[in-house]
């Protein structure tokens, strides 16, 4: 390991420590929000929101909605949802044909009016995970023409005031390191590092230096499934790890029944360990909220509050 690669694994372990000592902090909370099922086979599509305990080790679910929003309306399908910390707003986004549809919400309410999209990004399909500054990021997964296929990965800003789009980066995989599924997900913590779960390889990536340097990732390990063929498909920070959210379809073996399932996974291992408890929502996509006590109402019920909101 040379001197550049010491120092860049110094860095990652101070950001890592840091996010730990946010979680051991008892004013703060995290709670976890995913679009997804009601049940892991079946069920309703919905938002739903869901605290972790740390005494308990539990996901306490807190209220679960159904978004109501103007035309092309809500999905779980070719759509995803994350934390906005600059304006405090979850927003969500759609594919719908080529396009990407946005809405946002202040946290803790759930839109009933049917509100209009906020911007359409046409002929572009977008994800996103929110930097503090309120810029958004979108890591692309590239197919190869390679023997098993592969991905590559491109990195690239989105300005969702302005509705610019930035120019797409590669990003550099450690050597040896393949992704053969397209599987996954992204995000990025209160403290500001990205971590990003393809083919369920845990990573990290120097984000920050988009536009400026080459974009290197950092591999951390592969997580171990709950079962097999049930991949990770969401991932969020927590209180200090990561939560992902797991599913595996049914298929026509029945040796492969339909399978969902939450669990924790670390930061600096990537080891996966489960929850005391088992939740029925089956998410396809997870953000969070993680705030003091005395700045963040405890999300207990769902309220009318007019105008076509509600809060959870």
């Amino acid at each position: 390991m040379n001197r550049i690669q010491k120092i860049s694994l110094l860095l990652v372990c101070m950001l890592i420590s840091l996010n730990h000592v946010l979680a051991q902090d008892p004013a703060i909370r995290s709670v976890l929000i995913g679009i997804g099922q009601t049940n892991c086979a079946s069920g309703n599509s919905r938002l739903g929101h869901f605290e972790f305990v740390e005494s308990t080790n539990k996901l306490e679910e807190v209220a679960i909605c159904e978004p109501k929003l103007g035309t092309p309306g809500f999905n779980i399908s070719g759509a995803l949802v994350d934390y906005n910390p600059r304006d405090n707003m979850v927003y969500y986004l759609r594919w719908s044909g080529s396009n990407t549809y946005v809405w946002r919400w202040p946290v803790g309410t759930c839109p009933s009016n049917n509100p209009a999209p906020l911007r359409i990004f046409n002929n572009a399909q977008l994800t996103v995970a929110f930097d503090k500054e309120g810029y958004g990021w979108m890591v692309n997964m590239i197919s190869q023409s390679t023997s098993p296929a592969t991905f590559r990965l491109t990195l690239q800003r989105i300005d969702f005031t302005t509705g610019v789009l930035g120019p797409i980066q590669d990003v550099a995989l450690p050597s040896g390191v393949k992704i053969y599924t397209a599987n996954g997900d992204f995000t990025i913590t209160p403290a500001g590092q990205f971590y990003f779960a393809f083919d369920n390889k845990l990573m990290t990536m120097n984000y920050t230096d988009y536009g400026v340097n080459s974009i290197q990732a950092t591999y951390i390990d592969t997580i171990p499934l709950p079962n097999p063929r049930q991949n990770l498909i969401g991932l969020a920070y927590v209180a200090g790890q990561m939560v992902a959210s797991f599913k595996r379809n049914a298929s026509n073996n029945p040796k492969y029944t339909a399978m969902c399932s939450h669990n924790k996974v670390d930061m600096m291992t990537g080891d996966r360990t489960n929850f005391n408890n088992v939740i029925s929502f089956s998410s396809f996509d997870n953000t969070s909220v993680t705030s003091g006590i005395g700045a963040a109402k405890k999300l207990v019920s769902v309220t009318n509050l007019g105008n076509g909101q509600h809060e959870v």
